[in-house]
């Protein structure tokens, strides 16, 4: 169910349905194993025991190396690409999808600081337009009295 759940996943840290699939394979091979084993070396306690605990630890084995062996290679390959890890941008993700994503938030990111400088220019002449009503308002009030 769960790998059903996060095949469409856009994010690549997250994409494991491949190899969830692959651990409920295996686990369902080993159980049938061990079910056949069960059954045939059913007078055979010693052997039938230590099939047993080669299957679990078999199963085991395969179970954390399908889950962790796929994102320490993911890690090894962007710490090999120099790149760094502390943006919020996912590690699977190839330098050719992070590209142009970074350059229309660059694009984007100018184009505020744009108008944030104009928006202050036209502050700084209100504040100017600002103090000379104060000023003119002043001497009127003092030309009154």
């Amino acid at each position: 169910m769960l790998a059903f759940q996060t095949r469409k996943v856009k994010f690549p840290g997250l994409k494991d349905s491949k190899f969830v699939a692959i651990i409920m394979y295996t686990s369902s091979l080993v159980l049938l194993l061990l079910i056949v084993n069960a059954f045939a070396f059913d007078s055979y306690l010693n052997t039938s025991g230590s099939l047993h605990a080669i299957g679990v630890l078999i199963l085991t084995t395969s179970i954390l190396a399908l889950i962790f062996i796929p994102k320490i290679v993911m890690l090894y390959k962007d710490s090999d690409n120099g790149e760094s890890n502390s943006r919020n941008i996912p590690p699977g993700a190839s330098i050719a999808s992070r590209q142009p994503a970074e350059r229309s938030l660059g694009s984007e990111l100018c184009q505020r600081d744009k108008e944030i400088n104009e928006l202050k220019a036209e502050i700084a002449v209100l504040k100017g337009q600002l103090s000379k009503i104060q000023i003119n308002t002043g001497n009127e009030q003092i030309l009154q009295q």
